[in-house]
């Protein structure tokens, strides 16, 4: 069974990186390959394969400097017993390690890294494993913020540590890296930030030659995220733009290049060859507006989430929660939820939603959870929570959990007093490949919530302000921005921290 995160490399794509880079005539000249996290071997089988299509016959010396590193001993023995059937004959001195490579220095100067590392992010992996590679997140300078790991920069990938200690520890002086990665490291925001500073502890550095976009080819089984094949260089300072490839239909790539959207941290931005640089469009917005996701009930969606509603009576409005039950609750507290027909095209600007789903949020319009006592005003709200009392106490979430050491077991996240802002500009933020914003009024006392990561937003408090940044918002230039991020249809779409950056702030 493959651990979290591991994907294995077809072996049309690791032949075609093998001759891509010459790889196989590297090792043959006396180079050391290291394949750090090399499973079941088909990185490695693929220069062996090149060597003998070449008309070479490999020495034991030349079996020397292959390096195979992997923590699963189940997979690294497969490797063993197929080898001598692909290639025709007993490679007993192919150095195998069954090993954490992170944690475990194998002690040589490789000339190629050549590696496919876990997909996964830290956020995702199992907890023994994090805490195990916690102190080697902080010494590689992918997390300079020690809390960077509890918040936002539990979505680094594990495959940006591979590359930043390969590149930093085993690699030769002016030796290389080619790495199968997620795009995510190239494309995405905040979480990779650090990674594309390309700095390494000790001063070393490394450069970015080459970005290979693979999506449009041979797909890997198995993988839920957009991939790619970079290289890189050891020893040379980084130079901009890089060449960025983009897969197209009979094994045809389109050559154009990239760069950083703007200062070295950002996303890479490909545009065709030789063209101006292209520059994120702005939108314009009150000082201290930033984007916000939607309400977030940690896995509770069953007890907040309103399926249907009644007719109101006396304040009280008669529920079917998502899971089926029916109950009251009071009017005051249930809020239209945001669908995919809220953002529908056929929509006209301008037109109001109809909501189809409701959310129920015991919060004060102060953005504060009702505490028990406040609670206790809404019998029926009361009287909803203790019958999901189990439930609610057993959701996970550090933050949530130091609110319910006070006994407050019904809070959520994602909720403050810009949930009451008077107008929000939303739109979907993951998922999409259209970019269908709209603006939402609470002048009528209507507050309109976001369906957590699905929908992100901006509250406003000025009816002036609103307007202006949705006709920003509507300018096809952004729709367009965020496809080259190459986020279309992921859930890298448009989430809050690809929005931020384009903010242009200003005094009202």
């Amino acid at each position: 069974m493959k651990r979290k995160g591991v994907v294995y490399t077809p072996e049309y794509w690791a032949d075609w990186a093998v001759e891509t880079y010459g790889i196989a005539e590297k090792w043959i000249k006396g180079g050391v390959i290291l394949d750090p996290g090399c499973g079941e071997g088909s990185l490695t089988t693929a220069v062996i394969r090149r060597a003998f299509r070449m008309g070479y016959s490999p020495t034991p010396d030349d079996l020397t400097r292959l390096n195979c590193i992997d923590r699963d001993k189940e997979a690294l023995s497969v490797f063993k017993e197929e080898l001598p059937g692909i290639t025709g004959m007993l490679f007993s001195e192919v150095s195998f390690s069954v090993s954490d490579y992170l944690l475990e220095p194998p002690g040589i100067r490789a000339d190629v890294v050549f590696s496919n590392p876990p997909w996964i992010s830290f956020g995702d992996m199992d907890n023994e494993d994090k805490e195990k590679y916690k102190p080697v997140f902080r010494s590689s300078g992918l997390t300079p913020n020690p809390k960077s790991l509890i918040l936002g920069g539990s979505r680094i990938d594990l495959a940006a540590l591979f590359v930043a200690v390969a590149l930093n520890r085993d690699t030769s002086e002016n030796g290389e890296g080619v790495f199968f990665l997620p795009s995510s490291l190239f494309r995405s925001e905040a979480a990779h930030s650090a990674f594309r500073q390309l700095k390494l502890p000790g001063g070393r550095s490394f450069a970015l030659k080459e970005v290979w976009d693979m999506e449009g080819g041979v797909p890997f089984p198995g993988a839920g995220t957009a991939y790619c094949l970079a290289h890189y260089k050891a020893d040379e300072i980084q130079k901009w733009p890089v060449s960025w490839f983009i897969s197209e239909p009979g094994n045809a790539w389109k050559k154009m290049e990239a760069d950083p959207a703007e200062d070295p941290e950002s996303p890479l931005l490909p545009r065709p060859a030789g063209s101006p640089r292209i520059h994120p469009p702005r939108i314009h917005v009150p000082q201290g507006t930033v984007p916000r996701q939607g309400v977030n009930s940690q896995g509770a969606t069953a007890v907040f989430h309103i399926r249907e509603i009644g007719e109101v009576k006396d304040g009280r409005l008669p529920v079917v929660g998502k899971n089926g039950v029916q109950g009251f609750l009071p009017e005051e507290l249930v809020f239209p939820l945001m669908s995919v027909s809220t953002f529908s095209e056929n929509r006209e600007i301008g037109d109001e939603p109809v909501p189809d789903k409701w959310v129920f949020m015991p919060y004060r319009q102060n953005g504060k959870v009702l505490n028990r006592e406040e609670l206790e005003a809404f019998p029926d709200a009361l009287e909803w929570v203790e019958r999901h009392q189990v439930e609610l106490i057993n959701r996970r979430g550090m933050m949530l959990k130091q609110v319910m050491k006070k006994g407050i077991y019904w809070s959520m996240i994602g909720i403050g007093p810009y949930s009451f802002a008077p107008w929000k500009l939303a739109w979907e933020s993951y998922g999409r490949n259209r970019f269908v914003p709209r603006l939402f009024s609470a002048e009528d006392g209507v507050h309109w919530q976001g369906n957590q990561a699905l929908h992100a937003y901006l509250p406003f408090y000025d009816k002036t302000a609103a307007k202006r940044a949705y006709e920003d918002f509507l300018s096809p230039d952004l729709e367009g921005y965020l496809k080259l991020l190459g986020g279309a249809g992921t859930k890298n779409w448009a989430q809050p921290g690809r929005i931020r950056r384009l903010l242009a702030s200003e005094s009202l």
